[in-house]
């Protein structure tokens, strides 16, 4: 029989607890499903092309799913390896004892006999534990559908502007939207515990239609642009974000039809603090609540503070101003959302997702500002 430590796993245990080949430390359940397969495919002598079924057979501990998980990962070891699971079985065929622990078992389908092979492996029967089934044969990967025509066309609203702040405007917007993307993974982390872990990928969702509409986007008129913006925010979002965006930008764009003022900074000072109003009246957080209003709300603050100062100025004191209210955040007492509810401290030691969110972007666009300040 086999000892192991609480961070230890046994590879190629037996069904009776037999000892194994070899011990090693707990991994991520793709890692040991590339060690078991590097195995089992050295001794069958998988080639790429070939064509394999699949028993994966859970112990009886294991939850559905951790069981899903572990399929899911054999399943993708064995693509990248470019061989293809034609037909993959999981479920207790034979328990041990209810440990928790997994056998995968390959079965190489010869190319001459393989439709032999998958009629036998389809045929009814009454064995009571086998888990074949039509479900069992998964699906291909495909490539994702892009609708690259995505955004809702309206008319021409509001005020035009010169060609060089069209340019700048679409610069801002496309580096935003990059930086979005590659902060994906550390919002997650972020939304992690104390959220549904996906602040990342909603909001890559977001700058990925945008970035593809790039072209198609109406910059000579911001109001109709950033309309636009609140089309594509509300489609592709979804939840509370995409419907606090799409507010976001709608008031946006209402603030830029007839503006009240003509120097450009009042101007976008004034729409994005309509904008915040917007948020708190509908969405209901305050500053401090711990949330993107904190930093949206520094970021109004300080345009009102600096609004006549030199473009250079007013950047910096942006950023400056939007991280310490995303860093003030890690010791706010969550008022909204998820957050408000989940108990364990533990959760929220780091700066809110959407207020980071908002900081990823204020420094994407200020750094765009003043590349094109400091080149006039």
């Amino acid at each position: 029989m086999f000892e192991l430590a609480e961070d230890e796993i046994e590879v190629g245990m037996g069904i009776h607890g037999e000892a194994g080949y070899e011990k090693t430390k707990l991994k991520p359940s793709y890692d040991i499903a590339s060690l078991m397969l590097d195995r089992i495919s050295n001794v069958l002598s998988l080639k790429s092309g070939d064509s394999v079924a699949v028993i994966i057979n859970n112990f009886g501990a294991l939850s559905q799913l951790e069981q899903g998980i572990v399929a899911h990962d054999v399943v993708k070891v064995l693509r990248n390896m470019n061989v293809n699971p034609v037909r993959v079985y999981w479920g207790m065929v034979m328990t041990s004892l209810n440990s928790a622990g997994v056998h995968v078992t390959l079965l190489k389908l010869p190319d001459k006999h393989k439709s032999l092979f998958l009629k036998c492996l389809d045929a009814p029967t009454d064995a009571p534990k086998w888990p074949g089934s039509k479900f069992s044969v998964p699906i291909e990967p495909s490539e994702p559908i892009i609708q690259h025509e995505v955004i809702r066309k309206v008319d021409q609203i509001g005020i035009e502007i010169p060609s060089d702040l069209q340019g700048l405007l679409k610069h801002c917007l496309k580096n935003a939207c990059e930086n979005a993307i590659k902060e994906e993974e550390h919002l997650n982390d972020l939304d992690r515990g104390c959220g549904d872990s996906d602040a990342g990928s909603t909001l890559k969702r977001l700058a990925i239609r945008t970035l593809l509409n790039l072209d198609k986007l109406q910059f000579s008129h911001p109001a109709s642009a950033f309309l636009e913006l609140a089309h594509i925010a509300e489609e592709e979002m979804g939840g509370a974000s995409g419907a606090l965006y799409c507010l976001f930008f709608t008031t946006i764009s209402t603030q830029l039809i007839s503006p009240i003022n003509k120097n450009w900074t009042e101007i976008w000072a004034h729409a994005f603090r309509t904008a915040l109003n917007s948020l708190t009246q509908y969405g209901k957080a305050m500053p401090g609540d711990r949330s993107l209003i904190d930093p949206l709300n520094a970021l109004c603050d300080t345009l009102d503070r600096t609004v006549h100062k030199p473009l250079g100025e007013i950047c910096d004191a942006l950023r400056i101003s939007t991280w310490q209210a995303c860093e003030a955040t890690k010791h706010m007492k969550p008022m909204v959302g998820r957050a408000s509810y989940v108990k364990q401290a533990k959760y929220l030691q780091n700066v809110d997702a959407g207020a980071f969110a908002v900081v990823t972007c204020v420094n994407a666009i200020t750094d765009v500002l003043k590349n094109f300040h400091f080149s006039k």
